[in-house]
């Protein structure tokens, strides 16, 4: 005769099964349905931009030949009539955009430096918690070696309870649990525990105000940065404005313009 208790476990678990198999398929579907619904999207808004790049694009090759055109006329009468102020302008420019060079590569540097922070202070933290942990081991010796000792009295009583019963295997097992329980236990003379607390307790202090360097050095590279990036930001930004006011100061005042007639 079947057991029912072992069939219905046996249906209890195939059951689980499906429910686990139907609980992933729901979640592939929904991940699925995301999936789809974002490609949709994406689709739709790359044919609207092909759309309305296609509808434009007459009237963009159009404007961009007449700039040509504007620049190429434009510039051959400008060049005539800065002729004599032309190295000087095109050496602000170029000194403009050397300071942005290095100004660049200052910000790398500081980039770098400020990983280098980062990396020495999680180092440092690292190490404070090993102090802390090894501190915490001597202060707590006695709760831990109290807290062992009372797992080998239950130890004790659970293998006099098993040899009652004649229990060979289960005895070996509590003995050797025992046992396991019984090297860990490290007991020091009181003497060598204040040794140790002084020293971890040393340890731990002076782990701690490496921390605070650490942290220090990396707000000072976090702020050396943040000011590089914002001075390098400006000068990017504001180029075309700032060489405009530059370039200004070759400007001959009050002189007539020798390109009359180039506006088209």
């Amino acid at each position: 005769m079947p057991d029912p208790d072992a069939r219905a476990k046996e249906l209890q678990k195939q059951q689980a099964q499906i429910l686990a198999d139907i609980a992933k398929l729901t979640k592939q579907s929904e991940s699925l349905k995301t999936d789809i619904a974002s490609l949709t999207d994406a689709g739709t808004a790359i044919k609207d931009v092909l759309t309305a790049y296609k509808e434009a694009l007459p009237n963009l090759i159009k404007e961009e030949k007449e700039d040509e055109t504007y620049a190429d006329t434009k510039m051959r009468m400008i060049l005539c009539a800065v002729e004599k102020h032309k190295p000087a302008i095109d050496q602000k420019i170029a000194e403009y955009d050397r300071k942005i060079a290095e100004k660049t590569a200052a910000l790398e540097q500081l980039k770098n430096r400020k990983t280098d922070a980062e990396n020495q202070l999680t180092q440092a933290q690292q190490d404070q918690d090993n102090k802390d942990k090894k501190y915490k081991y001597w202060t707590g010796l006695k709760d831990d070696i109290e807290k062992k000792l009372k797992d080998i009295k239950d130890l004790k009583t659970q293998i006099e309870k098993e040899d009652d019963a004649s229990h060979a295997a289960s005895m070996y097992f509590l003995a050797l649990e025992l046992q396991q329980v019984l090297g860990s236990i490290k007991i020091v003379s009181s003497d060598d525990l204040k040794r140790y607390l002084y020293s971890a307790s040393d340890e731990l202090s002076k782990a701690k105000e490496v921390v605070r360097q650490k942290e220090a050095q990396l707000a000072t590279a976090t702020t050396d940065l943040q000011t590089a990036q914002t001075e390098l930001d400006d000068l990017v930004q504001k180029r075309r404005d700032n060489l405009l006011k530059i370039v200004a100061t070759c400007d001959v005042p009050d002189q007539p313009k020798q390109y009359q007639g180039s506006k088209q």
